[in-house]
């Protein structure tokens, strides 16, 4: 069924709250977001409210207090600091009538980076060599790949690097040699 009405209807309903001397009643405006936002500079828009007449103008709210009228639905906000967090909140001026104001955007501006407070590249340490593998770690890479060395491919690859083995592995053709024991095969009985 119906939900209570049209929200011209439920505006309508509602007692109007006294701002000053002018009453409530106008919708808010609508989403609210962030444009651009620098260390500097902070550029917020949002949507107008179809309930608003042409001469209808903004006030900005920056943490809870004015900041400033736009006729415009945009503002940019030239007084902020690096690094500083801010709440900001619109409510549309249409004549007498004030309307709520929007939902809170947080904002934080980032923080300047300067020469000062940038620490100077340390060199960096040249990387240390791979470690080299070892019989036993040539062993237990050879049966994870699925079978174990033989006594040419363990001296082969004692000492070198484990990612030429991996590399190896890899790239090598899919090709067995073959051994002097044939494979069981286990069958159940018919």
């Amino acid at each position: 069924m119906g939900d209570g009405g049209s929200d011209a209807t439920r505006a309508a309903q509602a007692p109007a709250r006294t701002l000053g001397c002018a009453r409530a009643g106008a919708e808010p405006s609508e989403r609210l977001h962030s444009l651009k936002v620098t260390s500097s500079l902070v550029s917020i828009a949002w949507r107008r409210s179809h309930d608003h007449g042409p001469r209808a103008h903004y006030e900005v709210l920056r943490n809870g207090r004015h900041l400033a009228h736009a006729r415009t639905p945009r503002f940019d906000d030239h007084r902020v600091k690096p690094g500083t967090a801010y709440r900001y909140a619109v409510r549309t001026i249409d004549g007498d009538r004030h309307s709520r104001r929007t939902r809170i955007l947080f904002i934080t501006t980032p923080a300047l980076v300067t020469s000062a407070t940038v620490a100077p590249a340390a060199p960096s340490p040249s990387p240390a060599p791979p470690p080299a593998l070892t019989q036993a770690m040539v062993d237990r890479l050879f049966w994870r790949a699925g079978f174990g060395p033989n006594d040419a491919e363990r001296s082969q690859w004692t000492g070198q690097p484990i990612a030429d083995l991996v590399e190896y592995f890899v790239s090598a053709a899919n090709t067995l040699t073959p051994t002097a024991t044939p494979p069981v095969l286990l069958r159940e009985p018919d």
